[in-house]
């Protein structure tokens, strides 16, 4: 940048100066990327965790838990407020679906048969591995 004896700066590094400050600019904007969203579902998970485990005083009762610097009751208030963890998930996951649908550029149907298969088949590895051992160790089981 040139500035000049005013200490003002000349017309072109003022257009300089404009783009830099734009540019910046556009880096201090929040960005929702893969990595914040998957660090808000881990903090939302962390949450779910300490509202079953300690929602109530039942539940740690028996056991030696140090919830320092907050005392009992804190914590199991905190907890009940931590039930706001499964509508953070739902909203970060749908919001992520929803990019990943405009990010494919697909006609719908497509999309949510690619999406049902990508889920599934998963669960269907699982299933089966499962399926297989649970046969192997106990044999066939009928239900009544």
């Amino acid at each position: 940048m040139t500035v000049t004896a005013a200490g003002g700066y000349t017309k072109k590094s003022w257009k300089t100066c404009n783009i830099k400050e734009k540019i910046l600019e556009k880096e201090k904007t929040v960005r929702f990327d893969k990595y914040t969203s998957q660090a808000m579902k881990g903090i939302a998970i962390v949450m779910m965790l300490f509202h079953h485990q300690y929602l109530s005083r039942k539940r740690f009762e028996g056991f030696t838990v140090s919830f320092a610097p907050f005392a009992d009751d804190t914590m199991i208030y905190m907890c009940s407020v931590f039930k706001i963890c499964v509508p953070i998930y739902a909203f970060i996951s749908g919001y992520g679906l929803y990019l990943s649908y405009r990010k494919k550029r697909s006609a719908p149907v497509r999309w949510t048969a690619g999406r049902l298969v990508k889920t599934m088949s998963g669960f269907w590895i699982i299933w089966i591995l499962s399926a297989a051992i649970f046969q192997g160790m106990f044999g066939y089981v009928s239900i009544p």
